[in-house]
């Protein structure tokens, strides 16, 4: 019995002694050729810059969108006001800025025109030029709804004349294509106009609201643009753009001479981008609620925002994603600008942060046939 058990742990050990020097064989060889291995693994990439873009002057975006937006590799951010003013320190941490309004010359007070903060008009170019200078980006979707009055108006065409377009003060029309919206009811005219371009990658179509929003005001309008630009959608082939009729009489001092072309453009022109020195610009007038504020929401049903209507694709978001990627790429490339890193709370509505002081405890009713159950206020 104890001969047999010797000769057993004898066995057992000279396994353990051939597994040792085995393990350590192959550890020796890995070692050896770890250098050659690390010489034919590929280069890892550096990761791509994120485009950090800002909205202005919105203050109520839709949160949305601004997710799926920061989903696709841009960092956003948005609005103006007594905490987050505009200044070059925070404007330079961008590559890009979709400008919905224009402010007024010193504060001019208007019922037409919702910019609340500094810096006004003559301030605030001064800093559109040196923004476009260090390679930035500008994309305008004005927002003329409420603003086609004087001097809003005015102030619109004194900025773009300065980059070679105008603002005609005239309606969209196109009797072949215009369809209400199912939700909203709100008119719109369809365009598969989409010419080649540098943002116009896989845009197959586009949805144009087109109602009236007041005395002068229209959702979406043409524009005019001079040679430099480069024109990237127009309105089909039925589609023609014509003088604005006003409503109701001016006030003294809101009233103006527009500029309108005469009689019917035919296939008007409705964007365009172009480079402008050191930077790149996009123009089109679209009103916002139908995209930035609140395009996925039931009421717009992401019409605009690739869901179209009546069989029809509506690609202005893929349009807009393309448009702010190509504003920022300067910027990008130089390291002239950007370096906004997100800020999760911007991606969050207001009444989901943390100590909002819009938001309050209060006791919510069962639901029941007469009460949802739930309860939410907004001031």
């Amino acid at each position: 019995m104890s001969k047999w058990l010797f000769k057993s742990m004898a066995n057992f050990s000279a396994t353990l002694t051939w597994k040792s020097l085995l393990m350590k064989l192959v550890l020796g060889l890995m070692l050896l050729a770890s250098p050659l291995l690390a010489q034919q693994q590929p280069a890892r990439q550096p990761q791509a810059k994120r485009p950090a873009v800002l909205l202005l002057p919105d203050n109520k975006p839709d949160f949305t969108y601004l997710n799926e937006l920061h989903a696709k590799g841009f960092d956003i951010d948005y609005g103006i006001s007594k905490e987050k003013p505009l200044t070059w320190e925070r404007l330079k941490q961008f590559n890009c800025i979709v400008l919905t309004e224009i402010p007024l010359m010193n504060n001019t007070r208007s019922r037409w025109h919702p910019w609340r903060f500094p810096p006004y008009r003559d301030e605030f170019f001064a800093l559109l030029d040196r923004f476009l200078a260090a390679g930035g980006g500008v994309l305008l979707l004005l927002d003329t709804a409420d603003t086609n009055v004087s001097p809003a108006y005015e102030t619109h065409n004194m900025l773009l004349e300065r980059w070679g377009a105008k603002l005609p003060l005239e309606s969209l029309r196109d009797p072949v294509t215009e369809t209400r919206h199912p939700h909203s009811r709100s008119p719109f005219i369809y365009t598969d106009k989409i010419l080649p371009g540098p943002v116009s990658d896989k845009v197959r179509g586009i949805w144009y609201p087109i109602a009236r929003s007041g005395n002068f005001g229209v959702y979406g309008q043409a524009i005019e643009v001079d040679t430099n630009w480069t024109v990237i959608v127009r309105g089909g082939d039925g589609c023609y753009s014509e003088a604005i009729k006003p409503r109701v009489a001016l006030g003294e001092n809101e009233k103006f001479t527009p500029y309108v072309r005469p009689g019917q453009t035919h296939s008007p022109v409705l964007y365009a981008v172009r480079e402008y020195g050191g930077g790149r610009m996009g123009l089109a007038v679209l009103n916002r609620v139908f995209h930035l504020i609140s395009g996925t929401t039931w009421a717009h049903d992401r019409v605009m925002l690739g869901k179209g209507m009546a069989k029809r694709p509506g690609d202005f978001n893929i349009l807009l994603e393309n448009t702010m990627r190509w504003l920022s790429q300067p910027s990008l490339d130089k390291g002239t600008l950007g370096g906004y890193q997100q800020d999760p709370v911007v991606l969050k509505h207001p009444h989901f942060r943390k100590n909002h002081p819009n938001i309050f405890q209060s006791s919510i009713p069962i639901r029941t046939r007469f009460h949802a159950g739930r309860f939410s206020g907004d001031w």
